[in-house]
């Protein structure tokens, strides 16, 4: 007989979100992924006809970047075997959890560290896995068949299964997730120093102790002494360098647009540079090294893992200098953008070693001024440049993708139309990945029509603005009842490197609230949160709002409108509040035609163009008169909206270094 098959495997969010540093977030999703594709490749080893995804065979399965975690199968099987087809179907979940799990513990020097036995029923109970299936006899009986399966699936996982935990233990929390208890052994962790209780000699003693420790837990565990890992958080924090996955940190990703101003140096310069910058780097190794009495070669902080037979990660990567290793492709290893933030080493060396460090970060800065020699120029924005310290983390969601589903569902063949959009949302997918490493970004889901990556500034714009239109050409012809195509709204947080990755989360999932809050939703939000400072947010339609942004970002990078002009016009906003709207746009006018034109810009011409395309966005006519009232009511946007816009220019301005022959002579001069 025909079943429709549906299969869940969550929890999703909560597991993806209960991750402190991006090789957390990134296994967890690219787990719950492979856990779907295992559900996946057992139905069709089943002969399961797959709907959600639609691959055409196993190859074609394996080539899908992520599966998600609503599995959907027509399967022509007996009732009796039903249930045991779901046994299977867990039992395949739950070997690949333990595959993965062991794949840890095979380590000796992990094993007696922990109690192994809590972790395994921690990772056991990690994962709801829960199915449903009613009898489809015919494509006729899809629609009804699949309307009975949704309403029961929502009833199973509204049903809560409550059992006593046989493995808890009064022991410390995880500090991730603060449910589950930590599995790493308490006398991994180093002791407090308690100087009225000891003498100098058990103080130093337990100082070489500590520091001892704390280098083993960052072996071991890449865990810091302040760390609790259960077992969930361990098959997270170590499953990524164990699959060989592309694991890039946050810093990186803010480095990025200094890392392609480097590419403009050549020749000479490049090989002296490349040579400054590796003196910092053996510095930086030997005083870590000799602090965590670890081998001054093994600075995992400085390199970044990525899987070797990924092509395209390669690729993005092989026009650094950064490379440590020998020559050939295959065997060099790039290096983290970490290393150019002193922040990010800090936290590695004790207070007894600042000095050193200090040191080794003079070389740094002698690093920053010699490649600003080298690509200086007239322009006094290219003449000095520092990787910022703030990257974007993008998320995006379809709109209306539940009515679109139902709607072909309803078609005279609904089984085929669902197979075709599955097809069409797995092809966005593929996409997906290409655009995203094309932007210099770093994905790490993209399931559907879900997304979730990492971006650097200088590109985040234009990457969203092509994920959109990518959306819709993969899902053209596909709509809702009443004609309408579903549409993609897209959440982008721009936030400090050093910022918790749980807090950048949140941020970015409130950016995207606010893309879908807007009437009619098909938008772009951008929120900036400002380290020790404000928040700044801002959104509107596609076709608007990003070409607006675009507009205003060009300018900025053109050096037309001044960094100071957003928190002039703020100011005037904050001091005429509740005065007449001819008032208030009268001394912004003034304001803005004085950054513009003092001093005389080098080109007056455009600087006209600026003003006057401003002026029209805060409502003002030619002549200077109100000519729509209401956006007057929307002044404060514009300072938003600048404040973004100059700090997205300024990561182009990094990026997009220019080489004078005036500069270049005097760096030969240098060599």
């Amino acid at each position: 007989m025909n079943y429709l098959l549906y299969v869940s495997i969550g929890p999703v969010q909560p597991f993806i979100a209960s991750a402190r540093r991006t090789r957390d977030l990134w296994f967890g999703s690219y787990l719950l992924s492979e856990l779907s594709r295992t559900v996946a490749y057992t139905l069709m080893k089943h002969g399961g006809q797959l709907i959600f995804p639609a691959p055409s065979n196993e190859q074609d399965l394996a080539q899908i970047y992520s599966v998600a975690n609503k599995i959907v199968a027509m399967i022509d099987t007996p009732q009796d075997g039903l249930l045991s087809l779901g046994q299977e179907l867990r039992t395949a979940v739950d070997s690949l959890l333990e595959q993965k799990l062991e794949s840890i513990l095979n380590e000796q020097d992990i094993k007696k560290r922990i109690n192994v036995e809590m972790a395994y029923q921690q990772v056991r109970d990690v994962v709801e896995f829960m199915w449903v299936a009613l009898p489809c006899e015919s494509s006729a009986h899809y629609r009804e068949t699949r309307m009975w399966l949704e309403a029961i699936l929502s009833n199973r996982k509204n049903t809560r299964d409550f059992h006593q935990v046989t493995w808890g233990e009064t022991r410390y929390k995880s500090s991730i997730s603060g449910e589950l208890e930590s599995v790493i052994i308490d006398t991994c962790y180093p002791r407090k120093i308690l100087a009225e209780q000891q003498s100098e000699k058990e103080r130093k003693k337990i100082a070489e102790e500590r520091r001892r420790k704390e280098a083993e837990l960052y072996r071991y565990f890449k865990a810091t002494p302040n760390e609790r890992l259960s077992g969930v958080d361990l098959l997270k924090r170590l499953g990524s360098e164990k699959e060989g996955l592309t694991v890039i940190s946050t810093s990186h990703i803010a480095a990025m647009p200094y890392l392609r101003r480097l590419e403009c140096l050549t020749g000479p310069p490049r090989t002296v540079a490349k040579d400054r910058l590796w003196q910092y780097i053996d510095l930086v190794r030997e005083i870590i090294g000799a602090e965590t009495a670890d081998n001054a070669q093994n600075l995992d902080l400085d390199r970044l893992h990525f899987k070797g037979k990924d092509k395209e990660v390669r690729e993005q990567f092989e026009h650094f200098f950064l490379y440590e290793g020998e020559e050939n492709k295959e065997k060099r290893l790039p290096l983290d953008g970490a290393l150019f933030f002193p922040e990010r080493l800090y936290e590695r060396v004790s207070e007894n070693q600042r000095k050193k460090i200090e040191g080794a970060f003079k070389e740094l800065d002698k690093f920053f001024r010699y490649v600003d020699d080298c690509l200086r120029s007239q322009d006094v924005w290219h003449s000095t440049a520092r990787p910022s310290p703030y990257y974007a983390i993008l998320k995006a969601d379809g709109d209306g993708m539940g009515t679109v589903i139902d709607a072909q569902a309803e078609n005279a063949n609904g089984q085929e139309r669902h197979w075709q959009l599955s097809r069409a949302l797995d092809t966005f997918a593929s996409a997906v990945k290409q655009i995203v490493t094309k932007h210099d970004g770093a994905l790490v889901y993209a399931g559907g029509d879900d997304v979730l990556a990492f971006v650097p500034l200088h590109t985040v714009l234009a990457c969203a603005q092509k994920l959109d239109h990518a959306f819709r050409e993969k899902l053209k012809g596909f709509t809702d009842k009443n004609g309408r195509q579903a549409t993609l709204s897209i959440g982008v947080a721009i936030v400090h490197h050093l910022e918790l990755l749980s807090e950048a989360r949140r941020l970015v999932d409130s950016a995207e609230s606010t893309a879908k809050g807007i009437t009619d939703k098909n938008a772009l939000a951008i929120l900036l949160s400002k380290r020790g400072g404000g928040a700044y947010t801002i959104a509107g339609h596609w076709g608007e709002f990003d070409v607006h942004m675009g507009q205003l970002m060009q300018y900025c990078y053109e050096q037309l409108l001044p960094t100071g002009m957003a928190y002039e016009i703020r100011e005037a906003v904050q001091r005429l509040d509740g005065v007449e709207a001819e008032v208030l746009l009268s001394d912004i006018k003034r304001i803005i035609h004085r950054k513009l034109f003092v001093p005389q810009p080098r080109d007056p011409k455009h600087a006209k163009d600026a003003e006057r395309y401003l002026r029209k966005h805060i409502g003002l006519a030619e002549d200077g008169t109100v000519a729509e009232p209401e956006k007057v009511k929307h002044v404060d946007k514009l300072v938003n909206e600048l404040i973004i816009a100059q700090m997205l220019a300024d990561a182009k301005r990094v990026a997009m270094a220019k080489v004078t022959e005036a500069a270049s002579a005097s760096a030969q001069e240098g060599v």
